[in-house]
């Protein structure tokens, strides 16, 4: 087992030294866990045809994929990145043909596609260009996902229902907000099947009752409050804000 291991790493090293990725801009920025990480990763793809890459924020992820998009791009293969649509920018600002001032790597001319995660449920319309329509989506040789967390799979949540409150009921709502209290998730059982909504607020937080405070195990909205809860509103002064007082 571990001769094939080490064959393994042999062969990708090779491979690694024939597509003259040291000599590129993105590998010189890399410091040098970096690129011990970029090495694990191009191994890992080439194994197993797929790898997650995981590590605190600001310890540059994005410079780290940057490494394996160019790899992968010296082979002559095409490249996708899909990201959250208020990231766009971060990617397509190192792609050659923006010529942006931004870009810190224009010598290594970058030209992978960048989609948002929400083209994926689009089968028409056009973005950079590129025509959803008529994509062919099977044409990549790597994709690339950028805060790819936002794919976890939502029978967990259910799970969660299940596990509190022994079902989930037909036209019943749970709801379930992280940590932070800037985003809820609204898991809804139909009658037919289950569906989830998002949302996810750029300022402040959502008002989520504290573990152990007094009724925090069960909470009566009314359905202003509801929407106002689903709108990051303080739902629990709905009635104080009805009534301007000063100016």
């Amino acid at each position: 087992m571990f001769e094939r291991f080490l064959s393994g790493q042999e062969a990708d090293a090779a491979l690694f030294d024939q597509t003259a990725i040291i000599d590129t801009e993105i590998w010189k920025a890399l410091f040098d866990f970096q690129k011990d990480g970029v090495k694990g990763a191009i191994h890992k793809i080439n194994q197993h045809n797929g790898c997650i890459l995981a590590d605190s924020v600001g310890l540059g992820k994005s410079y780290s994929a940057l490494a394996v998009i160019k790899y992968h791009e010296l082979r002559n293969h095409r490249v996708l990145v899909l990201c959250p649509k208020k990231l766009r920018d971060n990617w397509t600002v190192y792609l050659a043909q923006n010529n942006s001032e931004l870009n810190p790597f224009l010598k290594d001319r970058f030209a992978y596609t960048v989609l948002s995660h929400t083209d994926l449920s689009r089968d028409s319309g056009r973005v950079d260009g590129i025509d959803l329509a008529t994509l062919n989506w099977g044409n990549f040789d790597l994709i690339v996902i950028d805060e790819s967390h936002n794919f976890r799979n939502n029978t967990s949540l259910l799970a969660r229902v299940v596990q509190v409150f022994g079902a989930a009921h037909a036209h019943h709502g749970y709801l379930f907000a992280n940590v932070r209290a800037n985003r809820i998730k609204l898991v809804v059982h139909d009658g037919f099947g289950v569906w989830c909504a998002t949302r996810r607020l750029h300022l402040g937080g959502f008002v989520w009752p504290r573990q152990g405070a007094a009724g925090a195990s069960c909470i009566t909205l009314t359905r202003e409050q509801f929407d106002a809860l689903v709108l990051g509103l303080p739902w629990q002064r709905l009635e104080q804000l009805k009534t301007i007082t000063r100016m």
